[in-house]
């Protein structure tokens, strides 16, 4: 008895390892809470990697190819038009709106704590 997957060769075996990994990357990763430049690039691999393997797995029949560059193109597209020129009044007007939220908030600076629990009256202090 041969499973589906023992007769392929092995590039295309790998290649569907890749993508079956990039799919289910492309699963899990959003319920990871750590939400740094490092996790959204390796979402933005998975999603890169995905789209090729599925590609690269469905060449050979002509229509579902023809869709998935289609599909990329067409998902494409809104990245490459021109954006609207920045208007850097408003932006600076919307940064200070924001930033009075924070008015009154205390301010924990890790240099000034440690000076104050070597000297807690730094005033006092000449």
């Amino acid at each position: 008895m041969s499973t589906p997957t023992r007769n392929l060769p092995p590039t295309r075996r790998l290649i569907l390892l890749f993508t079956i990994g990039a799919i289910v990357a492309l699963v899990v990763l959003p319920f990871n809470p750590l939400h740094n430049t490092l996790t959204k690039a390796g979402y933005l691999l998975a999603v890169g990697v995905a789209y090729l393997g599925l590609l690269v797995v469905f060449w050979k029949k002509i229509s579902l190819r023809l869709l998935g560059i289609a599909l990329g193109i067409a998902i494409s597209i809104p990245f490459l038009l021109p954006g609207r020129p920045i208007d850097t009044a408003e932006l600076n007007q919307r940064y200070l709106h924001e930033l009075r939220g924070f008015e009154g908030c205390p301010y924990h600076w890790e240099a000034k704590a440690d000076a104050e629990s070597i000297a807690p009256d730094s005033r006092a202090v000449h």
